[in-house]
C-alpha cells in the first residue's frame, strides 16, 4: 500500500492519484518534526540519492501518532 505523510490538504490532482493507487494519505500535527526523529525504526534510500537529504526515503515509523487524512476511496476530512 501506498501511504504518504504531510500536514495539510491535498489537491484534487492528489487525491486522485491515492485513489488510483489505492493508497493513503496520513497526517500529523505540525511540530512534531523532533517526535518523528525519535519514531523512525528504518530508513531506505528509494530513489535520487545523489540529493542527499532531498532523495526519496522508505521509512519505517513505531509508536508515531497519525490520523487518516485520504482514504483509498477518496473520503477527506478537508472537506466541510
Amino acid at each position: 500500500m501506498l501511504c504518504t505523510i504531510g500536514k495539510g490538504e491535498r489537491s484534487s490532482a492528489v487525491t486522485d492519484a491515492i485513489i488510483k493507487n489505492s493508497g493513503i494519505y496520513l497526517c500529523a500535527l505540525g511540530g512534531c518534526g523532533a517526535l518523528a526523529s525519535e519514531c523512525i525504526g528504518k530508513c531506505e534510500v528509494i530513489a535520487f540519492e545523489e540529493l542527499g537529504c532531498e532523495s526519496i526515503k522508505r521509512l519505517e515509523f513505531k509508536n508515531f501518532p497519525l490520523i487518516v487524512g485520504i482514504d483509498s476511496k477518496g473520503n477527506t476530512i478537508f472537506k466541510k
